[in-house]
C-alpha cells in the first residue's frame, strides 16, 4: 500500500511527518518501508535489565508479557 496524506483538510493528521498512536491502525496505510524507517532502535541491554528482582518476580513479568 502507498501513503496517501490528506492534504485537503489542514486539521488531517499527516501520517509522513506524525507518529503513529497506538490503536488509532495508521500503520495500514504504511508501507513497510515507511514503518521500518520510523522504527526506534532498542535501548542498550544495560538499560533494559531489571535488577534487583527475584526469580519469581522475572517469571511473572515475562509471563505479563505473553498475555
Amino acid at each position: 500500500m502507498a501513503i496517501q496524506p490528506a492534504k485537503d483538510n489542514p486539521g488531517d493528521r499527516n501520517p509522513d511527518t506524525e507518529p503513529v498512536e497506538p490503536g488509532d491502525h495508521a500503520a495500514d496505510r504504511l508501507t513497510v518501508d515507511e514503518l521500518l524507517r520510523r522504527a526506534r532502535p532498542l535501548p542498550p541491554h544495560e538499560e533494559m535489565v531489571i535488577e534487583g528482582i527475584t526469580e519469581e518476580e522475572g517469571a511473572a513479568f515475562l509471563a505479563a508479557l505473553d498475555d
